[in-house]
């Protein structure tokens, strides 16, 4: 049976209102606590996904393949529809393809004699942060994520290490205390400091 859900969007970010308290905080940033171990995910404004987009959803912004901004509104760009009315993606403008994003954290709990266990995905963010607790061992994920920061460090582990794998996405870094872990493009990190995605290419 599945835990219940209560899907809602904070800074365009997609999470489960039943697990997280969300907020705005006074720096233009955002905030998701979750409610059971206290871990944190801070960020900014994030990019709406493709599909959010073709159901003519309005942003200040997109994003080119080549790295390149603007603003504009994507329902001014057309969508690319196949034979059986799917929806695939954009179709290119100026010749250059768009990136589909699909901001958003889950997150599952699992209960332990001791501690309980806080597994996350975090998917599709750009210049996120985020902190470990140490009500709980986190294991955190990140989908192709760019720039964002996964402190494992933040709860100085004392028995049970804390982990993180990172797959995709690009200028990530992971801070770990010495009973933390992580796997960086599937090479395994173990030991305190400041693992960068770029070094282990």
């Amino acid at each position: 049976m599945g835990e219940p859900i209560s899907t809602q969007k904070l800074g365009g970010v997609t999470y489960n209102a039943n697990q997280f308290v969300g907020r705005e905080l006074a720096n233009g940033k955002y905030e998701l606590k979750a409610k059971n171990g206290g871990e944190r995910l801070i960020f900014s404004k994030q990019r709406p996904s493709a599909r959010q987009a073709a159901e003519g959803e309005k942003a200040d912004y997109y994003e080119y393949e080549d790295g390149t901004t603007g603003e504009k509104s994507y329902k001014d760009i057309d969508a690319h529809i196949d034979d059986n009315g799917n929806f695939v993606g954009y179709k290119s403008l100026k010749g250059i393809p768009m990136k589909n994003n699909n901001p958003r954290i889950e997150m599952s709990t699992k209960e332990g004699w001791i501690v309980d266990e806080n597994s996350f995905t975090i998917a599709d963010m750009m210049g996120a942060k985020f902190s470990s607790s140490k009500d709980t061992i986190a294991h955190v994920k990140l989908e192709n994520c760019e720039s964002t920061t996964v402190d494992l460090a933040a709860n100085r582990s004392r028995w049970y290490g804390d982990n993180a794998k990172i797959e995709g996405g690009q200028g990530n870094r992971v801070i770990l205390d010495d009973e933390d872990s992580a796997k960086i493009n599937n090479k395994p990190v173990k030991g305190e400091g400041i693992a960068d995605q770029k070094d282990y290419e």
